[in-house]
């Protein structure tokens, strides 16, 4: 693989191409921190770069309004289950009970 890299032309060219690019890009990265700072400054912090976060509540970012919907869910169907499977194995023992 190695030697491949270092054999094939077609690397070599993609290598170059790249390298030229680079060289060339339209924009420094000084000269773009420069642009973004300056704009910062003349025109102060952007309302579409805040976090929504910041907007919600307590309960809203924490979820705990859905959490309490699901828990109260999970509760009452553990208690359904539980009673359920209760009530069918008194039958079932009844029945046997029966049958002796």
């Amino acid at each position: 693989l190695l030697k491949e890299l270092m054999e094939n032309p077609e690397y070599a060219e993609n290598s170059k191409r790249v390298a030229r690019m680079l060289a060339k890009k339209p924009f420094s990265s000084k000269e773009k921190l420069l642009k973004y700072v300056d704009f910062a400054a003349e025109f102060g912090p952007s309302s579409a770069l805040r976090p929504q976060s910041q907007d919600m509540s307590f309960i809203e970012y924490h979820n705990l309004d859905i959490i309490f919907v699901a828990g109260i869910v999970t509760i009452i169907s553990s208690y359904l289950f539980i009673k359920l499977t209760a009530y069918a194995l008194r039958r079932l023992i009844r029945k046997k009970v029966k049958n002796e």
